[in-house]
């Protein structure tokens, strides 16, 4: 009767434990999602002057290639406080999550990255060469004097 009993025990303890596995602390079955530029763009910008301002903007897919909506994005270049505007932004019906890039004061090479751990192509990177500001040229003098 004993080793009856054992050989019961383990199956139902096994079957008991499958069934259960939100009450332990297992992830929940999610499938992974995609963070992608929107169809045909990518992340090389034109060349810009320092203070301009672009819109850059992701999609996020499930494992179908179907939009997901409410999923949030953080946007930095690695220094704060961020050049996004919103730096993070919540995906709408159609999968994208957008927001405004303000470039720094710096001339050169700088990128804007977009973030959604656990995705695939994590992270998505914009980059844009920008140059000084054009100089305005001075005031006329006042004249009559």
């Amino acid at each position: 009767m004993l080793a009856t009993c054992q050989r019961l025990v383990l199956p139902c303890g096994v079957l008991l434990l499958l069934g259960c596995q939100a009450d332990f602390g297992l992830p929940p079955n999610n499938p992974p999602k995609t963070l992608s530029y929107p169809p045909g763009g990518s992340g090389d910008l034109p060349t810009v002057r320092i203070g301009a301002s672009v819109q850059c903007s992701v999609r996020v897919t499930d494992s179908h290639g179907k939009p997901v909506k409410d999923i949030g994005i953080a946007w930095d270049d690695g220094l704060l406080p961020s050049p996004a505007s919103p730096d993070s932004s919540v995906s709408n019906d159609s999968g994208y999550a957008r927001t405004v890039w303000t470039f720094r004061p710096r001339v050169g090479l700088q990128a804007l990255r977009a973030y959604l751990p656990g995705a695939n192509g994590n992270p998505v990177e914009y980059r844009a060469q920008v140059l000084a500001p054009i100089p305005q040229p001075p005031p006329p003098a006042p004249s009559g004097f």
